[in-house]
Parts: C-alpha cells; structure tokens; sequence
C-alpha cells in the first residue's frame, strides 16, 4: 500500500489542466492495442474503487472485502485493489459466466441470476 497515493485535481492542483508534470517513474507506456480513448477512461475507475477501499474503507491486509458488482468496471478495479492490498475478498456478479473470470482474484465468488 502506497503512504504516498496522491490524485492531481484531489491532493494536488491540476485536475482540470490541460497539461501536467508528473514523476516519468508513475508512468506507464500505453500499449499497442489500447486506444487514447480506453486509455484515458481506466483511471477513473481505478480512483473511485481506490477512494472507496483504501482512502474512506480504509481497507488493509488481513481484512475481508465484499465486492458488488465485481464484474462491472469500478467493481472490478476494486476486486484487484482489495486482492493485492491483502484482503480476503469476496465478489458478488450477476451470471455463472461472469462469475467464472471473477474466481482468479476472489476468494469466493456469488453469482445470482440476471
């Protein structure tokens, strides 16, 4: 768990700007087969599944995550946070089918009908 998680336009000023300065180290190349578009969508859901987990939760190793709606894009940025902070997680998804791909990170997987 990063101490020192900060998110431009929260923690620091820049939010809106058309142009920022980050560290290179916080960047990651975009790869081949993502588009601008996809690209510039993924933090999104990453920082509200953070917000939710880490920031207000206060979510930490040890601990027990129940993820709604895992296999909707904020629910499954939340799914890897809760699985790589330490959490015993557990996921929650409307199919079988949707349950099947959930199971890699999740400690146990609840699947209703759709």
């Amino acid at each position: 768990m990063c101490s020192t998680y900060e998110i431009i336009g929260e923690d620091r000023p820049g939010g809106l700007a058309e142009y920022v300065t980050v560290p290179a180290e916080v960047i990651d190349p975009l790869p081949d087969t993502m588009d601008f578009v996809t690209a510039a969508a993924y933090p999104v859901v990453y920082t509200t599944a953070w917000r939710m987990l880490v920031t207000t939760g206060n979510l930490r190793p040890g601990e027990t995550a129940l993820i709604l709606g895992a296999s909707g894009g904020v629910g499954h940025a939340a799914l890897q946070i809760a699985d790589f902070s330490g959490a015993t997680v557990y996921a929650a998804t409307s199919s079988d089918e949707k349950a099947a791909v959930l199971s890699e990170r999740a400690t146990a997987v609840i699947a209703g009908e759709s």
